[in-house]
């Protein structure tokens, strides 16, 4: 499916629940992920040029499984999140890392670092259906070097990863 529909007023994204980069960053564990918004002007659809942002000089990118909700409204049980969801692509979650460190060395917010125009580059989405197994999907991402960057949607935060200690 292509994206020409593409129609988002805010895009929901979801930190720190992979242990893996938690450590790479030498964050604090967080008892739950950290949530944050970026606007639609962070997507960017397959094919689109993207601008290297002018107000950072490390840009850093992690590949993210993106679902695209199907309608609005709370749910209350995995089974009725997993309804919710209408497609899914692959993105990138681009991060300006030299703004973000400066912005939590002050204690900031580092919106500025996550949250700016064509941060969030997205593939073509394919219909969702109950046959994906959200914990289970593994996925390969090359760069122009050729060198593939493997990931998994596992390792997710879990009970055993919490620090009691860690806000």
């Amino acid at each position: 499916m292509e994206n020409t529909n593409l129609q988002s007023g805010r895009v929901f994204c979801i930190g720190r629940n992979y242990v893996e980069h938690i450590r790479e960053l030498s964050n604090a564990t967080p008892i739950k992920p950290l949530f944050f918004i970026k606007p639609s002007s962070c997507l960017v659809k397959p094919g689109e040029k993207i601008h290297f942002p002018k107000h950072g000089n490390d840009l850093h990118h992690e590949v993210e499984v993106v679902v695209q909700i199907n309608r609005g409204g709370k749910v209350k049980t995995e089974e009725e999140a997993c309804k919710a969801i209408g497609f899914i692509t692959l993105g990138l979650d681009l991060t300006l890392r030299d703004v973000q460190d400066e912005q939590k060395k002050k204690g900031l917010p580092w919106e500025i670092a996550k949250a700016f125009d064509q941060s969030s580059p997205i593939g073509n989405f394919i219909p969702f259906d109950k046959s994906i197994d959200l914990n289970n999907i593994s996925f390969a991402c090359s760069e122009s070097s050729g060198m593939p960057d493997k990931h998994s949607s596992l390792p997710i935060l879990d009970d055993s990863d919490i620090n009691s200690s860690s806000s």
